[in-house]
């Protein structure tokens, strides 16, 4: 007889399902029924021809993913038999759990900013996480933002299934990271004061901050300095500073998935040592929700 295992893929949507023919056969067929009230509606052949030992369905011949709230039941058959899997419903919610390293940088840089006891003449400048776009702000003024995060290395076994219980997913490496610091003033001495005092924030926060979470595999700064006078609408012009800060250290994301899981059956069989014997057998295989 043939058999067919399956699994929910965490996204929703799609089904892995890993067929096993019969002894000796060389051909299989492997269907897709929705089911519904009134029973199995019309079948979808999904594979016709040789042998498989894994497809992934994602809505093949429907032109979109599979609909988490439809129970789909798969039908493997070959020389040997007819087999069907349990109704199954690809449904998911995902919740994301982000890396908190931009939102750290951005409160860190910022308290820094605002604690600095500039010199006279100097004022103190506006920070800000996105360059404005519609128009320029008053200045002096300093700008966040991310311009790069780039994977560089991964444990082993990061490719490999391994969803807690909980449906939870943890996905760990190692990034590097680029901000660009934008610092924009109206007189040249203001700005070199201020691009060097983001270099000293930056510099203060590695070892008291960055050491602790692991974002301090490699680190280093570059700043390159200008000025924009070119542009009639920006009169009288102003200077600005960019500098790149690189990171690279941890980088971890978390996944959240509802699907169901089962851990324990518990229940009675029926065997060669008698009727009603107790079983209590440990799976971990996943379920409609």
């Amino acid at each position: 007889m043939p058999s067919i295992t399956y699994s929910i893929v965490p996204t929703g949507g799609a089904i892995n399902l890993f067929p096993v023919a019969s002894s000796g056969a060389t051909s299989m067929v492997l269907t897709r029924y929705v089911s519904g009230s009134t029973g199995l509606g019309p079948g979808t052949v999904l594979v016709s021809g040789a042998v498989v030992p894994y497809f992934l369905d994602v809505g093949d011949q429907t032109g979109t993913a599979l609909v988490g709230a439809n129970e789909y039941v798969y039908e493997l058959s070959d020389s040997g038999g007819v087999v069907y899997t349990p109704g199954i419903y690809p449904s998911s919610e995902i919740t994301i759990v982000p890396d908190q390293l931009t939102e750290i940088l951005l409160r860190l840089f910022e308290a820094g900013v605002n604690n600095l006891v500039p010199p006279p003449g100097i004022k103190t400048p506006s920070f800000r996480h996105a360059m404005p776009i519609d128009q320029l702000p008053a200045l002096p003024l300093i700008v966040l933002n991310q311009s790069l995060l780039q994977q560089e290395q991964i444990p082993v076994g990061q490719n490999v299934e391994n969803a807690d219980e909980s449906g939870d997913w943890t996905l760990t490496g190692f990034a590097k990271r680029i901000y660009l610091i934008s610092v924009l003033t109206r007189d040249p001495i203001e700005l070199e004061y201020f691009r060097d005092a983001v270099i000293g924030i930056f510099n203060a926060i590695l070892g008291s901050v960055m050491s602790q979470i692991g974002i301090n595999v490699s680190h280093r700064y570059q700043a390159a300095s200008g000025q924009d006078s070119e542009d009639s609408t920006r009169a009288p012009g102003f200077y600005y500073s960019d500098m790149m800060i690189e990171l690279t250290g941890t980088y971890n994301v978390g996944i959240t998935t509802n699907y169901g899981i089962i851990q324990t059956i518990s229940g009675t069989v029926s065997s060669a040592l008698g009727t009603n014997q107790p079983v209590d057998t440990d799976f971990l295989i996943t379920s409609p929700t």
